[in-house]
């Protein structure tokens, strides 16, 4: 931090001596005077003389002006409204919600369950991203939707203190935590224990002292944090309904994202509270049919013991082996996004 010093400057002031002081004169001071006066006065005489003559010489040896002819000013009409200039507007271009009509990812190919880990967001990704800066959204904010699971205690919070320590492989990451500093820790509306893909569509889990009346916890989480980028941490707590109606909510929470020109990153989820890991296929799908990126956590929790779960907790909770894992694949994730599209 530069520091500037202010130097003062002083001015010194120095009095005028008295210049051509008047000696004393034997003769009388007045007829000196009067005399002196006389011949200023003769000597500009003679001088103004002079310069006449000298314009008359100059006026003679001039050609003649011609004067231009004499124009008469004419009324000007002004419109009847004028037109005010106005500041330019900065316009975002257009993104229409919905399906990419031509998704660059292979992730119905794949399959949920191989897609990599850690996505490659692509040409539509970037789009989004880059028309919500357009929008005013910040580059340094992302969100979360998401339950118990998702909130800042358990899933990347850690990164806004000094607990964390970073691999050496992992280094780059830091750069990451920097430009999304304060967001880590940070208490959003659209994550809280016991929300599913619902809650955040319906009002009445709004924050009330945050939110505006009729105002949706995503819709207010938008407004109040103006985010670039949305985790959709869900799923977990959808186990009495179909997967096909999951889906339907999913894709309504990604519409609006897009919309607001926030770009979603899709989670699976390492439990299959459901039986048949119908919510995971779906989530793959909407991220295929809408080219977003999916972070495949699935996959990444395939290597620790019981798949990651907590046994005794119902197989729906996190061990603290899969904890820690969630939280360095998790600033991965959000790592490979944010280049990707910035």
């Amino acid at each position: 931090m530069k520091r500037c010093t202010l130097w003062s400057l002083l001015f010194i002031l120095t009095g005028c001596s008295s210049i051509g002081q008047v000696s004393v004169l034997s003769i009388d001071p007045t007829a000196a005077m009067q005399t002196s006066v006389a011949l200023q006065v003769a000597t500009l005489s003679a001088q103004q003389t002079v310069v006449a003559q000298q314009v008359q010489t100059m006026s003679a040896a001039l050609p003649s002006a011609t004067l231009a002819p004499t124009r008469t000013p004419t009324a000007t009409t002004l419109p009847a409204n004028p037109v005010t200039p106005t500041a330019t507007q900065i316009i975002a271009p257009s993104l229409t919600p919905g399906p990419s009509p031509t998704p660059q990812n292979d992730l119905t190919a794949q399959g949920w369950g191989q897609a990599p880990i850690i996505p490659v967001p692509g040409k539509r990704a970037r789009e989004i991203y880059q028309r919500g800066l357009l929008m005013g959204n910040d580059p340094h904010h992302f969100s979360v939707a998401g339950d118990c699971q998702s909130v800042p205690q358990v899933f990347l919070g850690i990164f806004d203190g000094d607990r964390y320590r970073l691999s050496e492989a992992d280094q780059a990451l830091e750069e990451t935590i920097l430009n999304f500093k304060g967001q880590f820790q940070r208490d959003g509306v659209a994550v809280r224990q016991g929300f599913g893909i619902t809650s955040i569509l319906d009002p009445t889990w709004s924050e009330t002292k945050i939110c505006q009346v009729d105002e949706t916890p995503l819709q207010c989480e938008f407004r109040v944090n103006r985010p670039s980028i949305l985790f959709i941490n869900m799923g977990t707590n959808w186990k009495n309904a179909s997967a096909q109606a999951y889906e339907k909510y999913l894709r309504q929470v990604v519409d609006f994202a897009i919309e607001h020109g926030v770009l979603p990153i899709l989670s699976s989820k390492i439990d299959n509270i459901e039986g048949d890991h119908s919510i995971n296929a779906v989530t793959a799908g909407v991220a295929h049919d809408y080219d977003l990126p999916y972070w495949n956590l699935w996959l990444a929790a395939d290597e620790l013991p019981h798949h990651g779960l907590d046994s005794d907790r119902g197989d729906i909770y996190f061990s603290v082996d899969a904890q820690y894992l969630r939280e360095v694949s998790g600033l991965r994730v959000l790592d490979a996004v944010w280049r990707g599209v910035r």
